[in-house]
């Protein structure tokens, strides 16, 4: 099963960043209609910032997972609030559309790295990338030199008020023909 641990949005915000990303898919549309066609845009009930990816894991290990990511993570609950939109990679061809945070960064930081320590305790490999904590809102398919990095660095939306981070989620991912589906495995807490 494909699985990973990310921090989940709540009703309200996934509320409001459906009616931001709204707002900016059609901006974007406006300022080029070509983007209509190129966007796969997130379905606001599966918004959420990943923290740690660990990929296909064996069933059988999935009780020692839960084990050692249960129990309550000791950092205290933080807000976090997201910023403005940004694309990955930089220039003329970026794959992702996405959100930056505007607070929270140190919050999540903290957890990925105890995140990370408790799956390397389990013999998961950890990525060496350094974190960048961000929203996916779209990925994108490659018309010819589709300048979107341009076109989102121009949109200028204002801040959603915080959400609380209170705890993580491990999830597990499964594919069909209408997009993965996530389900719930294990909710560990902040404290």
């Amino acid at each position: 099963m494909r699985l990973f641990v990310a921090v989940d949005l709540d009703e309200a915000m996934r509320r409001r960043m459906a009616i931001r990303m709204a707002q900016l898919r059609q901006l974007l549309i406006t300022m080029n209609r070509d983007l209509a066609y190129v966007a796969n845009w997130v379905p606001a009930d599966k918004l959420h910032v990943t923290l740690q990816f660990l990929g296909e894991v064996e069933r059988e290990r999935l009780p020692a997972l839960r084990a050692g990511l249960a129990p309550a993570i000791p950092i205290a609950p933080f807000p976090m609030t997201f910023g403005r939109p940004g694309v990955y990679p930089a220039g003329p061809q970026p794959r992702v559309i996405w959100l930056g945070l505007a607070e929270g960064r140190d919050g999540l930081d903290r957890l990925y790295a105890e995140l990370g320590r408790r799956l390397e305790a389990q013999g998961f490999a950890i990525d060496e990338r350094p974190f960048s904590a961000h929203l996916t809102l779209a990925r994108l398919k490659w018309p010819a030199n589709l300048d979107v990095g341009a076109l989102v660095g121009t949109v200028e939306t204002e801040p959603a008020p915080p959400v609380l981070v209170d705890h993580v989620t491990l999830y597990r991912s499964e594919p069909s023909p209408t997009g993965s589906i996530y389900g719930s495995v294990l909710r560990v807490p902040l404290r």
